[in-house]
């Protein structure tokens, strides 16, 4: 039986989420403790002296931020709307109407900006901080949403699922307000809280806007609304969010994302490579 058919079993028989993905990641680290031993050290080495170490908040698993807090923010908003304005978006191709990445490997060639600053000093030892291991860069996109009147997949609260702890990095490239379906979430410890009252650990399902309110308070939800270059950090892993309830004009945001080795999913690419990837979900 392989990993995932025994990680199946295990969920069917009632073994909690959180203890079988621990498990998992634990049963892979053993497979290349050296590489995970080498990334914790230089990590630890990095966290004794950067003053990003603690920029993001361990127990709320987020730190939003303006244009001006790093530099380059703003050249990659800027690279990233002429990306947009140059591309004829076709929404019939979206895997999902609301949210839809525009970003294609040549405009990484193009606008080396938009790569560049997911590699300077202040976000990567943001993320090594808060991972507490030297991060892969596992993903970059620039991401579309339009108007639209739907609630349903990723515009219901969820955590994602390809760990149980990452770093995503938002950035509005667009001013964004209440009705442009700004990414929005629940703090980690108030995710945390939710989760153990609704039975939940891991890997949960989508959440209804009134089963998660039932268990804490509307102005516990976060939303990343604000000119072009309102940043967030967020752990979308641990944090309950949702985005793209956009129901006036639009939004558009840059995200990419930082996450431990080895990863839980399922669906992993030879890590040795150290490929950058564009995503779409």
């Amino acid at each position: 039986m392989d990993e995932k058919q025994l990680v199946k079993s295990a969920l069917k028989l009632g073994v909690p989420g959180n203890v079988v993905f621990h498990a998992v990641r634990t049963s892979r680290i053993m497979r290349e403790p050296g590489d995970f031993l080498s990334r914790r050290s230089q990590a630890r080495r990095i966290n004794a002296t950067s003053r990003y170490a603690d920029f993001i908040d361990k127990a709320k698993g987020y730190r939003i931020f303006g244009p001006d807090t790093f530099p380059g923010i703003m050249e990659a908003v800027n690279a990233a709307r002429e990306i947009f304005e140059a591309k004829a978006v076709n929404l019939s191709n979206a895997k999902k109407a609301f949210f839809f990445n525009v970003l294609e490997e040549p405009d990484l060639e193009r606008y080396p900006e938009l790569l560049g600053i997911a590699h300077t000093e202040p976000f990567t030892a943001a993320a090594t901080g808060y991972l507490e291991t030297m991060p892969d860069l596992s993903g970059i996109g620039l991401f579309y949403s339009p108007a639209n009147t739907s609630t349903e997949k990723s515009q219901q609260y969820h955590t994602d699922d390809i760990d149980c702890r990452q770093v995503k990095c938002f950035i509005n490239v667009n001013d964004v307000g209440p009705d442009n379906g700004p990414f929005t979430f629940i703090p980690a410890d108030v995710s945390d809280r939710i989760r153990r009252r609704l039975g939940h650990r891991w890997r949960g399902p989508r959440l209804t806007d009134e089963q998660v309110l039932t268990h804490c308070k509307p102005e516990d939800a976060v939303s990343l609304i604000g000119p072009p270059g309102s940043c967030v950090f967020v752990d979308t892993s641990r944090c309950l969010h949702y985005g793209s309830r956009c129901r006036a004009g639009h939004r558009l945001v840059i995200m990419f994302q930082y996450t431990r080795r080895p990863k839980l999913s399922f669906e992993v690419s030879d890590q040795r490579t150290g490929r950058t990837m564009i995503i779409d979900h």
